[in-house]
């Protein structure tokens, strides 16, 4: 069950779009695509709503084959309740393929509840690879749902990608960033991280060790809730996340010149596909007025949520009409 297309055999789906309720109670329901087969491709495509199912649900593909490809496309989950196997991307994966892959994708929203749900990730819950990707998705799981964790809940891969939800669940397993699988130049910031099964949550990795993390960090000033190991990466404060001067020194190895960006004493490394231009060239902007003279000619720009916050306590000021 599926938004959009239901079977996709070596499809094409480019600039979709569906937004929505799809309650079906079955397997494989995605946003827009319920099973992908032989390559299929996803573009430029994104669900917004509500999906309830029993399991393989994804915000955008349900179940895939491995081959699949899955590029600058997104989800915003208004609820989601599902038994196993969800995220806010790819549900779940045959078998993962070399010429498949997730890029440039993001999912936000909420999963708040998923009864007995097990296998529950802001992207992905099958393998493969993901690149330069990143989830929002706020994951509260109740009664024994377990393996819950902020990008990834199972053996996928993830380059350049981050998380910077919450991860709240009554079973075990409990991860910040991935439950199994390996990162590359990633990140996780979470503000709390909560499991009442056995162990105890982890800010970065469950199920991991040093072997699965290259050059990853998280952030130890945002974590609140749970005892937490943090999983052999690194830890960095908030200031040190947002250090633009010594950027090179506490994120080793990451390319700052084509991936990624900071707004100095203002924001954590920004994935550089997202943002226009300007606003890479103006990454500490926090008021409206920021970017631009306000004319006709240059108008202000708005490219970050704390210019759209000072713009509604300013409303009705000069310049603001």
């Amino acid at each position: 069950v599926s938004g959009l297309v239901v079977y996709s055999d070596n499809g094409k789906i480019i600039n979709s779009h569906v937004d929505g309720v799809i309650d079906a109670g079955g397997y494989h329901i995605g946003g827009l695509v319920a099973r992908s087969y032989n390559r299929s491709l996803i573009l430029y495509s994104s669900f917004s709503g509500t999906l309830n199912g029993n399991s393989r649900i994804g915000g955008i593909l349900g179940r895939g084959d491995g081959h699949e490809i899955i590029m600058n496309s997104n989800s915003y989950i208004k609820d989601m309740e599902i038994n196993s196997s969800a995220a806010g991307i790819l549900g779940a994966t045959l078998s993962p393929a070399s010429d498949g892959g997730i890029y440039k994708t993001f999912s936000l929203g909420a999963i708040t509840d998923t009864g007995s749900g097990y296998a529950v990730a802001g992207i992905s819950t099958g393998g493969g690879k993901v690149y330069e990707s990143f989830s929002g998705l706020d994951i509260t799981l109740s009664a024994t749902a377990s393996y819950a964790s902020g990008l990834g809940a199972s053996d996928a891969d993830f380059f350049d990608s981050y998380s910077i939800q919450n991860v709240l669940s009554s079973g075990y397993s409990v991860s910040g960033l991935i439950n199994g699988g390996s990162t590359t130049r990633s990140y996780a910031v979470s503000t709390s991280l909560l499991q009442t099964g056995s162990g105890v949550p982890n800010e970065f990795c469950a199920n991991c060790s040093t072997s699965n993390s290259a050059d990853s960090y998280w952030n130890s000033s945002t974590f609140l809730g749970g005892a937490g190991d943090p999983g052999h990466i690194t830890p960095l404060t908030t200031t040190e996340m947002q250090d633009d001067i010594n950027k090179a020194t506490n994120f080793l190895n990451w390319d700052f010149i084509n991936t990624w960006f900071i707004g100095d004493g203002v924001r954590s490394p920004q994935l550089r596909w997202m943002y226009h231009s300007v606003c890479q060239d103006n990454p500490t902007a926090t008021t409206f007025n920021a970017i631009g003279a306000g004319t006709s000619d240059n108008p202000y720009k708005i490219c970050f949520k704390e210019q759209l916050t000072h713009l509604a306590a300013n409303c009705g000021a000069v310049g603001t009409s």
